[in-house]
């Protein structure tokens, strides 16, 4: 009887306390104006792709992001801003910098490093 009622209020505790996730944690614009600064050569539009290193001021700004949401980050950008020619902002580039800014992101091997892989097991 004592653990049901133990079980039954740690249900009961798990549906009222609210989960971390959803708590409102959003971007400011301080941060939006940030990576604009710190990343505009890496969202701009167009070639050559350029990928910020990790540890760069790109980076450590990208990682103050509540939970590196950079879509949080597009949706702060004013029409003005989108429209901007002189940045040039490309949105893609700008939500792929969560994962390029990722301390456990690791990027796919080249073409050509795969090849020889299979090259050398291969004989």
């Amino acid at each position: 009887m004592f653990l049901g009622k133990v079980a039954l209020l740690l249900v009961a505790f798990a549906i009222i306390s609210p989960h971390p996730v959803t708590c409102n944690h959003r971007c400011t614009e301080e941060q939006k104006k940030h990576i604009l600064l710190f990343c505009k050569g890496y969202i701009k539009k167009g070639f050559p792709i350029v990928h910020p290193r990790i540890g760069s001021t790109c980076c450590d700004k990208v990682l103050e992001v509540p939970n590196l949401d950079m879509q949080c980050i597009v949706d702060e950008l004013t029409t003005k801003e989108k429209e901007d020619k002189q940045l040039d902002l490309d949105e893609a580039k700008n939500l792929g910098l969560r994962y390029l800014c990722s301390p456990f992101y690791e990027p796919p091997p080249r073409h050509h490093q795969v090849a020889r892989y299979k090259q050398i097991a291969a004989t």
